[in-house]
């Protein structure tokens, strides 16, 4: 059995923030429950998008950059220095 990512990880993160419920997150982010079980098993994907709007409605406890990997990760500095970071494009 192959350990899960660290994209899936965050994914069961996320998951378990909406009451350990795949709908429940499914609902808060406006996709359907079997995306999100994509997400968790790793069949696919968590879009840029989606990832910026679960870090918001999570309010920074799930990060964007730890759902997708298209987002990279703040630079260390930054995570260092509170209010600095942020995804600017």
């Amino acid at each position: 059995m192959t350990p899960p990512t660290t994209v899936q990880l965050a994914a069961q993160r996320l998951i378990n923030f909406f009451e350990n419920s795949q709908t429940k997150t499914g609902q808060a982010l406006g996709v359907s429950q079997s995306v999100v079980s994509q997400w968790s098993t790793g069949v696919c994907g968590v879009s840029a998008g989606n990832a910026f709007k679960a870090e918001a409605v999570t309010k920074g406890a799930v990060k964007a950059w730890e759902l997708c990997l298209d987002i990279p990760p703040p630079n260390p500095v930054q995570l260092a220095i509170p209010g600095t970071h942020s995804h600017a494009n």
